[in-house]
């Protein structure tokens, strides 16, 4: 029987406190269930997923096994949620298979495994286009639920209410709400601002982005910049259409109560969509918050990632990256479901089989022991 092993996010080494980690789980109770009903072994250590809403029992009576992070490294198949540290890595052996969150595209990740003689499985390379790849599709699973977060954040951390109301004592406008990007996360982030009542307009710079804003209920603002698509994302404009691009939205920022962006590049930085001056033209109060705040920057000036800045003008910067773990329960069900679904299309009659024929297989993939035979 083919084992698989959760590991807990410190990659096994001492533990950390639960505010500084993600607090989502691989594979929920239910998923190591099915798993177990289809002759797969689950290994994982006490409390993985105790920070998601689900216990040891929870997992001991759906077939899984707690064991020891040493035996837990014995496994076939390894579950990273983060990019595996040197010491991970120094406990793997030839031949085991790794799946996760690699962090492959700028990392060197690729090569440390093919010198150790292991699979190395990257969840963020899937093919978003496959219609049989959807079900394994983590990043438009957690992207969906960091959408609906975003719009709560903002309008917890905004001094206005969102909807319209009115009284005898007068009438409050609905809060005007803009949608940078609007690939999955920005979709939902529209859909949840509309539902709580707020005026929303969006702007993507993908080709059929005006027909999707307004199929979800949001006014198109139109700047007449478009890019081609590649697997789904949005390509990198050139210089003279970003300059063109934060030019039109830093000028529009003085409408709007709350901002977020959405927009990211795989494997790249993330485009800066608003510029110092932009900041400057966010009215006081107004909530400007970046999903794509990384360590090297995001779609916003000066956002830093974790961290709510206050602007001189009274705005409110917030760096957001990691919203899915705001609700880790749910984040948790949607990404098991992806795993399960990963892990199914490689096991097979109880082996790990590859075929470097199917695009799923060769975009996943990044390198083993076989990589000659992706013609690399």
């Amino acid at each position: 029987m083919i084992s698989v092993g959760l590991v807990p996010l410190n990659n096994g080494s001492s533990q950390t406190k639960i505010n500084n980690f993600d607090k989502r789980v691989m594979l929920t109770p239910t998923n190591v269930k099915y798993l177990k009903n289809n002759n797969i072994e689950v290994y994982l250590t006490r409390q993985v997923g105790l920070a998601s809403g689900f216990n040891d029992e929870d997992y001991k009576q759906a077939g899984g096994k707690i064991v020891t992070i040493n035996k837990l490294f014995d496994s076939d198949i390894l579950l990273f949620l983060s990019k595996p540290d040197i010491k991970a890595l120094a406990k793997l052996k030839p031949n085991q298979i790794i799946i996760g969150y690699l962090k492959s595209t700028n990392s060197q990740i690729g090569e440390t495994l093919y010198k150790k003689n292991l699979i190395g499985i990257d969840i963020e390379l899937l093919p978003r286009m496959i219609s049989s790849a959807q079900n394994m599709d983590v990043l438009t699973s957690q992207s969906s639920l960091a959408g609906y977060c975003a719009v709560i954040k903002a309008a917890e951390l905004s001094p206005i209410i969102l909807p319209m109301i009115s009284s005898a004592a007068g009438t409050i406008k609905p809060a005007k709400v803009l949608i940078l990007g609007a690939g999955i996360a920005g979709l939902q982030a529209i859909a949840t601002a509309k539902r709580l009542g707020a005026k929303v307009t969006a702007f993507d710079i993908r080709p059929n982005s005006k027909i999707e804003i307004e199929s979800v209920g949001a006014k198109f603002l139109d700047l007449s910049i478009v890019s081609e698509q590649q697997g789904g994302y949005a390509k990198q404009l050139d210089k003279d259409q970003q300059n063109l691009q934060q030019k039109y939205i830093d000028k529009a920022l003085q409408n709007y109560d709350i901002v977020i962006t959405t927009a990211k590049v795989p494997g790249a930085k993330p485009p800066l969509l608003i510029t110092a001056n932009g900041v400057m033209n966010l009215p006081p109060g107004a909530v400007a918050l970046d999903m794509a705040a990384t360590k090297q920057g995001g779609n916003i000036d000066g956002s830093q990632d974790g961290k709510t800045l206050i602007t001189p003008n009274g705005a409110y910067i917030v760096g957001a990256s990691n919203l899915t773990n705001e609700v880790p329960h749910n984040a948790s069900t949607l990404l098991g479901n992806n795993i399960q679904a990963i892990l199914k299309h490689f096991i097979k009659d109880g082996q790990f089989k590859a075929d470097y024929k199917n695009p799923i297989d060769k975009a996943l993939i990044i390198t083993n022991q076989l990589s000659k035979n992706k013609g690399e």
